[in-house]
């Protein structure tokens, strides 16, 4: 099922949301890796922020939809979001810094 344009701009406005919100967050970093023990930290938050992203545009459909998204439609909600790979990681470009 192809998602229609209203779709699309909800889930194109909560990855504009997420980008927004993606600020200097040293400390979490900190936190977390004491808490996560990982060894790369940007990766780490990239990872992190494009789950959540993923979260939030699942989230939108099973509100919009009710259910939860058969195989196709996961694949369309994923080329959403993959589309907008670089403009994410120019968002965190400022993370590598602080990791």
């Amino acid at each position: 099922m192809p998602f229609d344009k209203a779709f699309k701009e909800i889930i194109n406005g909560s990855i504009d949301s997420l980008i927004a919100a993606v600020s200097d967050t040293s400390s979490d970093i900190r936190n977390h890796q004491a808490i996560w023990k990982y060894d790369h930290a940007f990766d780490f938050c990239y990872g992190q922020t494009v789950g959540r992203i993923s979260g939030l545009a699942y989230s939108v459909f099973v509100s919009q939809y009710r259910r939860q998204p058969n195989l196709d439609e996961q694949r369309e909600i994923n080329s959403i979001i993959v589309a907008r790979a670089k403009e994410i990681r120019d968002a965190m470009k400022h993370l590598k810094a602080i990791t």
